[in-house]
Parts: C-alpha cells; sequence; structure tokens
C-alpha cells in the first residue's frame, strides 16, 4: 500500500459522518441576534427570580407555622402556670389556716369562724347596701321619712 491511499482512507475517515454526531439536532446558527441573546437573558433571569420568590414564600409560610406552633406552646405554658400558681396559693393558704388553727388550739384559743362562700356572698351584698349614696339623692329620701338632713356637727360621711 503506498501512502497517498492510506492517507486518501484515514481522510474519508474523518469527513465521513458518525452516527454519533448529533446531525438531527437542530444546528446552532453561526450569528445571533441580540434582541434573542436579550430574551434569552430576561427569560433565565425572570425564571431565577420566581424560583426565589416561591423560596421566600415558602420559608416564610415555614416561619409562620413554627410561630404559630410557639404560640400555642407559650398559651399552653402560660395556661399551666396559671393553673399551678393557682394550686400553690391554695396549698398554701391551707397550710396557713391549718397553722393557725394548731397555734389557737395549742394556746386554748377558740377556733376560727370558718367562712362558706354562701357566707362570703352575704357579706358582699352587706357591703353593697352600705354603699355611700350622694347627697342628691339621700336629702329627699331623709326628707321623705320625717328626719333632719344633719344632726349638730356632723359631716355625710358619718
Amino acid at each position: 500500500m503506498d501512502f497517498a491511499k492510506l492517507m486518501s482512507s484515514e481522510i474519508s475517515k474523518k469527513t465521513q459522518p458518525t452516527s454519533s454526531s448529533p446531525t438531527t439536532a437542530e444546528p446552532t446558527p453561526k450569528y445571533l441576534k441580540r434582541a434573542d441573546l436579550e430574551a434569552q437573558r430576561r427569560q433565565a433571569y425572570q425564571d431565577e427570580q420566581a424560583a426565589l420568590q416561591h423560596s421566600r414564600e415558602a420559608k416564610a409560610q415555614q416561619k409562620r407555622k413554627f410561630e404559630e406552633e410557639e404560640a400555642a406552646r407559650a398559651r399552653i405554658r402560660d395556661e399551666k402556670r396559671r393553673r399551678l400558681a393557682e394550686e400553690s396559693r391554695l396549698r398554701r393558704e391551707e397550710e396557713e389556716v391549718q397553722k393557725e388553727i394548731a397555734r389557737r388550739k395549742r394556746l386554748g384559743l377558740p377556733p376560727l369562724p370558718t367562712t362558706s362562700p354562701a357566707a362570703a356572698a352575704a357579706a358582699t351584698a352587706d357591703a353593697e347596701e352600705n354603699k355611700d349614696i350622694p347627697d342628691a339623692q339621700l336629702f329627699p329620701k331623709l326628707r321623705a321619712l320625717n328626719e333632719p338632713i344633719t344632726l349638730f356637727g356632723e359631716t355625710h360621711p358619718q
């Protein structure tokens, strides 16, 4: 084989299109318009901004959900703290009453009067009845009862 034949066969192998080359794909143009490049750039920018906005919204939603859960936990914690404080106060008052009863018993003093809810309601009703009324309402009522409006040296609160 001579050298020229060998070289021509090698050159023909190189110039023939191979099956793996992208001949069926759209060939890229040699020149691109500036408007096309700008449109591609804008589209890429808009896609990137949309992705960033979506990630921000997801992050904000996750933060809101976390804050709501934290607020619910705080409410439960505050309610529990308030309930425990109330129970502690009642327990402390009961212990104080028991100590006072024991002290009175030791000293030979009479026992403490018990306060029931009915007695407490009656005491508040008595307090409401004994409220001071204004002079404008008091004077006509005293005159209707044929009583003097003021006695010598007496003021209204007396």
